[in-house]
């Protein structure tokens, strides 16, 4: 989905932040960008809702993530404009284990 690829390219422009697409490739701390929402507008066009997790490692305590988690999102402000963060667990594929992380939520118009 192009709007999920402009997310993923904006973002893997930031120096010091990685950026994965695909959930077998999470290595935290790292930036995981979902497909989009998609909702049909009147006339023409899209919007597109993309949700970007922060995720800080699993295992460390919760100041540790907190400055993670705030030194991502200080990168990413500069860059993108997110409508929306809320913290929240995300659940690493690879071993089950839950990893502090700040969901943000990014909306577009798409043509």
């Amino acid at each position: 989905m192009q709007a999920m690829a402009d997310v993923a390219a904006e973002l893997g422009a930031i120096d010091g932040l990685n950026v994965v697409t695909d959930p077998a490739a999470i290595n935290p701390p790292c930036a995981v960008v979902e497909p989009p929402r998609l909702a049909r507008l009147t006339g023409c066009g899209w919007n597109a809702q993309t949700r970007v997790h922060l995720v800080a490692p699993a295992g460390v305590g919760s100041a540790d993530a907190l400055h993670v988690l705030d030194e991502m999102l200080s990168l990413i402000v500069g860059t993108l404009d997110p409508d929306a963060a809320e913290p929240t667990t995300y659940i690493l594929p690879a071993t089950g284990e839950p990893a502090p992380a700040l969901t943000l939520t990014l909306e577009r118009t798409t043509a």
